[in-house]
Parts: structure tokens; sequence; C-alpha cells
């Protein structure tokens, strides 16, 4: 079931009423779900539950989760890596957990939560002069092809290191060299 956001909470209060002038809970129910009749339905136990949460605390919002708390993913490590890569995009996943002290198992996490994507290179044929041709991406192809562009750019620049590649980046510069 979806969770119901703060301005839909406080709507269903707003529809349930207080005071002298107060709706049942399953008629709140069904002038909530004619609301939003894309949303999946709630029912008289959602409003039941956010009635008393509501009496209880004064708030609509969650309460604080109990639990473990992040140590290893926090904003600011997770900023330490991508700095980290995109000062050196050569550096492997062991590296940067070293250097950090970070397991990297939550390197990995955080790069994968920044959309970077690791990948090693290996040349399958030589390239040669009269290649150009398959380099080159006609306007309009340009877009739909920003990872192939990175990745050939990749392999042209430096075919035997392992290099990180942030999906989406700006690859015209790229593209613009290949037509020098």
């Amino acid at each position: 079931m979806d969770r119901l956001s703060e301005k839909e909470r406080i709507e269903i209060l707003m529809i349930l009423g207080y005071g002298d002038v107060r709706r049942r809970q399953q008629e709140t129910c069904n002038i909530f779900n004619n609301l939003y009749p894309n949303r999946n339905p709630i029912t008289r136990s959602t409003v039941s539950k956010l009635l008393k949460k509501f009496n209880q605390t004064g708030a609509i919002k969650d309460l604080s989760k109990s639990g473990r708390i992040k140590t290893a993913t926090t904003e600011d490590k997770s900023l330490d890596v991508c700095v980290m890569l995109e000062d050196d995009p050569h550096l492997s996943t062991r590296q940067i957990s070293r250097e950090l002290d970070i397991s990297q198992t939550s390197i990995m996490k955080i790069l994968h939560d920044n959309k970077f994507h690791p990948y090693k290179v290996r040349l399958v044929q030589e390239l040669s002069d009269d290649d150009f041709d398959r380099l080159y991406f006609r306007k309009n192809e340009r877009s739909d092809n920003n990872v192939n562009a990175t990745i050939i750019s990749a392999i042209l620049q430096n075919p035997y290191k392992p290099k990180f590649i942030k999906i989406g980046q700006a690859v015209s510069e790229i593209i613009e060299a290949f037509h020098t």
C-alpha cells in the first residue's frame, strides 16, 4: 500500500472533522477514495490509526524509526567517495575502501546510489585510421548514444585501466573531439 503524504494525512483529518461536526471513519474513507481514485484506497483502520496518532502526539508525521543509525553511507562519506572518483576515475573500490576506511560493500552502495557504474575496458580489436566512420555520431543520435560515446572515448583514452563512469555525463565535447 502507498504511504500517505503529509498533505493527504491533513486532508483526511479535515474530512473527518473535529468537535461537533465529525464524520464517521468509513464515510471519511469513502470521500477520500473518491477524491483520489488513482491511488490505492485507504481503509477505515488507516483513518483510525491516523486519528489515534494525531490525538496522542499532536502531529501527523511518522515517528522516528528505531534501529541502527547509518554510519558508513552518510552524506559526508558519500561526498568523499564521489569526489575521489571525480579526481581519479581509475581508482578501485578496494583502494577507496582502504583510503576512507569504509567497507567495499558500502562503497558499492554509495556508487550505486550516485549512479556510478564500474567497468573494465577490454580491447577486442585494433582500430585503424579508416575506422573514424564507426565513431561518428550524427547530431540527432547524440542524445541516444551518450553512454556509447562515453565508453568509446574511455577506450580510446586509456584502454587498460578500470574506470567509473557516471551515466548522463555530457559527452558533446568528446564527440566533438572525434571530429577534430
